[in-house]
């Protein structure tokens, strides 16, 4: 049986996909609009971003503009997908 990873035991690569998918869960958050908005989830979010992952924060946010600008790409014809992913 394997053990759960904590905070302590976590690599870089578990961190920062944590980090990352708070980024992702934050902006879908925002885009709902007012009063239907969860204002504590996401000042709940931003707050154990900050504590715990803040070191990567920067880094998550910048993947994740990478990932929208190519979607961006994509649908608008500049970039082909048909090529392999490596």
């Amino acid at each position: 049986m394997t053990t759960k990873p904590d905070l302590n035991t976590m690599d870089m690569r578990e961190r920062l996909m944590i980090a990352q998918a708070l980024v992702v869960a934050m902006g879908t958050l925002k885009e709902v609009p007012m009063p239907y908005q969860e204002v504590s989830n996401i000042t709940d979010m931003e707050a154990v971003l900050n504590f715990y992952f803040g070191d990567l924060w920067g880094v998550a946010e910048q993947m994740v503009e990478s990932h929208h600008d190519m979607m961006q790409r994509i649908n608008s014809g500049q970039l082909n997908t048909n090529q392999e992913n490596n």
